[in-house]
């Protein structure tokens, strides 16, 4: 049998993956069963987390994502998706540990069923097209990097 090793080493604990990966998809698809499960998985570390905080960075993280404020980053293309990488690049060059993003190619409905993020939102002037939301309520569309960029630096950072 193979042991169990709750602390974070140089390779993180499986239960802390898989607690934060819980919580980001409750963050994307807004299903309260997911953080739940999650918090359930996450309540019994928390004496531990307090008593060695350098052992369990990542429990930490997915801590830190739960009470911290997140934000969700929707991208959308107007044919293809790899006409969003410009954008994409810019939020993904940054440290935003609580930010969630998706994308999807304008008029692809059933990509977006089951996640709140990508329902309703589409490319404007078929232009690529990003979306900065805070609890799925967003700032206005941009369509260039500078203009998300502003948008990326006014989330709030810890």
């Amino acid at each position: 049998m193979r042991p169990r090793n709750l602390y974070d080493n140089a390779v993180p604990c499986g239960s802390s993956v898989a607690i934060e990966a819980l919580l980001r998809l409750a963050a994307l698809t807004g299903e309260e069963r997911w953080e739940r499960q999650a918090l359930t998985a996450l309540r019994p570390m928390a004496d531990l987390m307090g008593r060695h905080p350098t052992a369990f960075g990542r429990f930490l993280c997915a801590l830190d994502f739960h009470v911290g404020p997140h934000a969700e980053v929707a991208l959308i293309a107007p044919r293809r998706i790899e006409e969003t990488s410009e954008l994409a690049h810019e939020v993904f060059t940054r440290f935003l540990p609580n930010v969630v993003t998706a994308g999807m190619v304008n008029g692809h409905r059933e990509a977006a069923a089951g996640i709140p993020l990508l329902e309703s939102r589409l490319a404007l002037d078929d232009k690529p097209t990003a979306y900065v939301c805070r609890n799925y309520t967003c700032e206005l569309p941009v369509t260039d990097r500078a203009a998300l960029a502003k948008q990326l630096d006014a989330l709030p950072t810890r």
